[in-house]
């Protein structure tokens, strides 16, 4: 609901309206989560990933004898 500034309120409660809100917290949580998953499956691939170099380097190498 939108509200008019000089809706007979002063700054300081506007202020204080404003800084009690918590309807974007969520959006800002699910935002955040979902960021955090991101870095752990990008950390998880790029661990398998050298994991699986690794083992190919070393099959490679074994073949090549």
């Amino acid at each position: 609901m939108l509200r008019h500034f000089n809706s007979g309120r002063s700054a300081l409660g506007i202020l204080c309206h404003f800084a009690l809100d918590e309807r974007g917290a969520t959006a800002i949580e699910y935002g955040l989560m979902a960021a955090l998953i991101a870095l752990t499956i990008f950390g998880a691939a790029s661990a398998a990933g050298q994991g699986i170099n690794s083992t190919l380097g070393q099959i490679v190498t074994a073949l090549q004898r």
